[in-house]
Parts: structure tokens; C-alpha cells; sequence
């Protein structure tokens, strides 16, 4: 790459304070690649940008070894900023509707607890985009047509496990292992989200306030912390990749819409008087995104009053996608961002955007970001805290002893002289305490029974919170099996448990009886994690939902022990 500065303003923006210089590292993870960039903000608020480099390593270690390489060899003998931010593709982004005041926002404990709970699905759907043939486009292997037509015909064919043969038969065993090597992370499914979150602008809704978040699994977040840590770089916030470059579009008109495309899926983010407003996520056929795909989206999306429209999007889809918008939208304003630079358009544009939000020279609530960092325990849970801690008590128990016994010296004399009264008064309260003695006997006792009564609402509590969650674990479970078991030709058309929780019950159709019958074979296997069985399976013929003649089938799950199966302590 050339050697080259790049300059942007960004003080004259609404709600940004002239701030002290400051220098920071910006990251970008693609999925298929790593691109990195300096960026420094000027006292005047002026954010400029060295030249962006970029690995294609697939250990998250060695690619941000070579990208920290080569940017020391950009700025030769200046040292590197200490502090980072990332662009995560594997990063998840959506508006959610929260039942939480931003003006009275509850501890940030209950609030990730809150989010975590309405996100978990939209991590999943975006996990769902790092297919093997992405993988293999987005590290240039096969082209968007090729991909389209290997995965066209496998889907046709009907064929288990075919896919994966069908690009070994086109591409080298090392580069097929070099992509699922990066596969394997971005499909990692943790125990936990880290989550991110930021208030938008009130809509009106009575008792519902609009929260732009943004979430991604603990494991991949820590496994990005320790390797910039490795590294001698502190990484503090992680940003979706969805939008990132939200920062760059200017708040010159009361309605703007940015057109976000990557490849795999594509974003709408429609703005109001310069803050976010709504969102929209969309995944992409075969991993590019058609002209015609996104104009039909931004119609249905975009405020009929939009006045312009900002794409971030590849350099071979800018043109198509530009003159699309214009011919749908005539009098809207078509600014395309990211131009100007050797790294693809859209991680510039982002690299941008972040940079400076991370420098704060935007709203900060214009993205959602995730803390890097766990948060610090307190005080009285660090290990360095005791050892001091200790020390002062036993200094300040020596002074206190000190004193104390000099005080006693003093008072000595005195105490004599009142000694015969002190005995009367102590022999009264001797007599007052063998009373009290007796009344701390019956409080005792009921203190022991409380604490039994509390002893068992606590097991009890520890009963229905384990109930609760292996039936969280237990259903997705029994989804799963039944997804992975349904072989071509079957439908499934009824799941419902049966009364007593003893058991679920299942009907669907078949094209052939030897069908239905693979589909009990497959079934029972793939629920023996969760100790279920294929109890009892009905063939009859009949017709299915669309009146295709075929095998109408009935199953009934049972469980085949009384304790949890393997998955529910995933």
C-alpha cells in the first residue's frame, strides 16, 4: 500500500466537547482477514489516519503480530499507541425495545442480564452467515458465481455432507483447512454474551424505551483480549461491524439512510436529526448483495422523505447499487463512503466511523460498543488489598493497645476509690443477667428453627432454578436433534409435550415409509444426549400439507432415564 494521510473533521458535530490530543489503534476483524490503522486526533478535533495494512493470518496471534509489524515500520522509530479498539465482524448489532428508562437505567448487572435475554437468537442468526463457502469467497478461493453454483447444485441434489467434497473436488486441501480453520471460531457457541448497549432517542412508546445494542460470545471476546494483551496492546472496546461507519454520515438533512453492504449480509440504518432511528439486517444470497435486492429493501425500509442516502459497500458493487438508489429514489442526495483507499471501501469507511467515536468526536450514543475489559472486582476482593490491609489493622491495634493502657494508668487511682460501688453495681447486674440468660436460651432455640426454615426455602429455590434452566437447555435441545434428523423428503408439522411432561409428541408426512422410518433411525441417535427415545412410530398413508401422497407418520418421545442428558450442562 502507498504511503498516505487521510484527514477527517469531525468538531463541528452536535454534542462533541474540544478534547486533549490522544493517539489509538484501530482493528478491524473481517472474518476472513485483519486490517489495522493509526489514528490521531489534534487538539482542534481533527482526526487524521496513517495508511491502513492488513493480514491475512488465520491465528488471531499471528495476524495481529504481522499487522503490529507493519505499522511500526510505517511510523519507523515512533512507538506505537498502547490503547485498541476492534471492529468485530463476529459481533452481533440490534434496537431493542426495553422496558427501562434511560433517564433511571438499572446497574449494569440486571441490564446485560436484561439484553442477554432478548439477544441470544440474533447472536445465533449471525452466527449462522460463516458458512464454508463464505469463508471461501471471502479469502478470494472462489467467486461469488462459482460459490453459487456449487451450493445451487448441492442443494438440488439433496446429498448429506456433499458440500464439503464438492470444493475439495475444486480447491487444494490446505486451502480448504486454512478456512475452516477460520470457520471454527466464528461458529463457537459460548456458555455466555458480553454485551454492549447505548439509549437512543425517545419514540414516543409509552413504557418502552429504544436501546441500540450489541453482543458477541465471551470466549471469542477474551480470546481477542489476551492475544493483543500478548501483544503489549490493550484492547478496551469491541464494535459491531454492522454499521460501524454510522459516525461518517452527516447530519445535514432531518432524514438520512445508510446502506451498509458486506459481504454475507447488508444493513439499513435510517437516521433522525443526526441519531439512529431504525435498523435493519439482511443476509445475502451466496454472499453478495444484487442491486436489485437492496433497492427492493431500502423501499420497503427508508422514510419517504429521505433526503440522502450514504453506501458503504465493496468497489464492484458501488456503481451497481449507486445507480439503483438513484433511479428508485430521484431526488435523494447518493454519497458512497470509503473511497480513497487501497483497503477495501467498507473497513476503511468503519475504520473511520470508530475511530472517531473511540475518539469521541461524535455522539457517543451513535454506536453500541462491548467492554474488552472485565470489569475489576472490588476492592475488598483483590489479592493485593489483604496483605496491606492486615498491616494497617496490626499497626493501628499496637497504637490503640498503647494508648488504651496509658488511659487505664491514669484512671487507676480513681477506679480504686470507687471499686466497693462498682461491686454493689455489678452484683445487681449479675442478678439482671441470669434473667437475660434465659431470654437469649429462647431466642436461640427460635434462631435455630428459623434458620432451618430458611435452609429449606433455599433448597427449594435451588430445586425450581435448576428445573427452570434444564428447561431452557432441554427444548433448543430437542430441536436441534430434530433438525439434524430429517432426512430429504420429511416434514414435521406437530411437536407438542404431553400432559404430565412425560414425554413429547410428534406427527409428520413422508414422501417414502423408508423415509419415515431414517427419520426415527436418525432421531433416536441424535436424542440419546438428552437420554430420549423413539418410543413409538405409526406409519398410515395419507397426504401431507401441500396434498402430495405420501406417509403420514406419529412419534412419541420418551425418556429413557430420570436424570439430565449430556447437553444440558452445555
Amino acid at each position: 500500500m502507498k504511503r498516505k494521510t487521510t484527514t477527517r473533521k469531525t468538531s463541528g458535530k452536535k454534542g462533541v466537547k474540544p478534547s486533549v490530543p490522544g493517539r489509538l489503534l484501530v482493528v478491524e476483524a473481517t472474518g476472513f482477514a485483519l486490517y489495522g490503522v493509526v489514528a490521531r486526533r489534534s487538539i482542534g478535533g481533527e482526526v487524521t489516519f496513517g495508511v491502513p495494512v492488513m493480514s491475512t493470518a488465520t491465528e488471531v496471534d499471528a495476524a495481529i503480530e504481522e499487522v503490529l509489524e507493519k505499522l511500526r515500520e510505517q511510523g519507523g522509530k515512533k512507538r506505537l499507541p498502547r490503547n485498541a479498539v476492534l471492529v468485530a465482524a463476529s459481533a452481533a448489532s440490534e434496537i431493542l425495545h426495553l422496558p427501562v428508562d434511560p433517564k433511571n437505567p438499572r446497574p449494569k448487572a440486571q441490564m446485560a442480564e436484561l439484553i442477554r435475554w432478548e439477544f441470544e437468537e440474533i447472536y445465533v442468526r449471525q452466527n449462522d452467515i460463516w458458512s464454508l463457502g463464505a469463508m471461501l469467497q471471502g479469502r478470494g478461493y472462489v467467486s461469488a458465481e462459482e460459490r453459487h453454483e456449487i451450493e445451487a447444485c448441492v442443494t438440488a441434489g439433496r446429498e448429506r455432507g456433499s458440500l464439503v467434497n464438492a470444493y475439495r473436488d475444486m480447491i487444494s486441501r490446505e486451502h480448504l483447512d486454512e478456512c475452516m480453520s477460520l470457520q471454527e471460531p466464528l461458529l463457537a457457541m459460548d456458555d455466555d454474551l458480553v454485551i454492549g448497549w447505548s439509549p437512543l432517542p425517545d419514540n414516543g412508546e409509552p413504557g418502552r424505551y429504544a436501546w441500540y445494542c450489541a453482543g458477541m460470545g465471551d470466549g471469542l471476546r477474551a480470546q481477542w483480549v489476551r492475544a493483543f494483551r500478548q501483544h503489549g496492546v490493550f484492547c478496551s472496546w469491541i464494535y459491531p461491524q454492522m454499521g460501524a461507519s454510522l459516525p461518517l454520515v452527516e447530519a445535514g438533512s432531518e432524514r438520512a439512510l445508510l446502506v451498509d453492504i458486506r459481504q454475507e449480509q447488508f444493513g439499513l440504518f435510517q437516521c433522525v436529526n443526526g441519531g439512529l432511528d431504525a435498523l435493519s439486517i439482511k443476509a445475502c444470497s451466496y454472499g453478495t448483495a444484487s442491486p436489485d435486492a437492496v433497492v427492493a429493501a431500502v423501499a420497503r425500509f427508508a422514510h419517504a422523505d429521505t433526503a440522502t442516502v450514504f453506501i458503504s459497500a465493496p468497489e464492484e458493487c458501488q456503481g451497481g447499487v449507486s445507480d439503483a438508489i438513484n433511479q428508485k429514489f430521484p431526488r435523494a442526495d447518493v454519497r458512497v463512503l470509503g473511497a480513497g483507499c487501497e483497503c477495501p471501501a467498507p473497513v476503511w469507511a468503519s475504520l473511520q466511523g470508530v475511530a472517531s467515536h473511540a475518539l469521541k468526536q461524535c455522539s457517543p450514543q451513535l454506536l453500541p460498543r462491548i467492554q474488552a475489559q472485565p470489569s475489576k472486582p472490588p476492592l475488598w476482593k483483590s489479592k493485593e488489598f489483604w496483605p496491606w490491609a492486615i498491616i494497617a489493622l496490626v499497626v493501628v491495634g499496637i497504637i490503640a493497645t498503647e494508648v488504651s493502657n496509658r488511659m487505664l494508668t491514669e484512671r487507676k487511682e480513681w477506679e480504686l476509690e470507687l471499686l466497693n460501688i462498682e461491686y454493689d453495681r455489678q452484683m445487681q447486674i449479675k442478678n439482671e443477667a441470669s434473667k437475660t440468660q434465659s431470654e437469649i436460651r429462647e431466642l436461640t432455640e427460635t434462631l435455630a428453627e428459623k434458620e432451618k426454615e430458611l435452609a429449606e426455602k433455599q433448597r427449594q429455590i435451588e430445586a425450581i432454578e435448576n428445573g427452570i434452566l434444564y428447561r431452557q437447555r432441554l427444548v433448543p435441545g430437542l430441536l436441534e436433534a430434530i433438525s439434524k434428523s430429517i432426512p430429504a423428503n420429511v416434514m414435521v408439522d406437530l411437536l407438542e409435550e404431553n400432559d404430565g411432561r412425560t414425554g413429547f409428541y410428534m406427527e409428520g408426512w413422508a414422501l417414502e415409509d423408508t423415509s419415515a422410518q431414517l427419520f426415527g433411525s436418525l432421531l433416536s441417535e441424535n436424542l440419546a444426549q438428552w437420554h430420549y427415545k423413539v418410543g413409538d412410530i405409526r406409519l398410515t398413508r395419507g397426504k401431507g400439507r401441500f396434498g402430495d401422497d405420501g406417509y403420514v407418520f406419529k412419534i412419541q418421545l420418551t425418556r429413557t432415564t430420570g436424570k439430565k442428558g449430556a447437553g444440558d450442562d452445555r
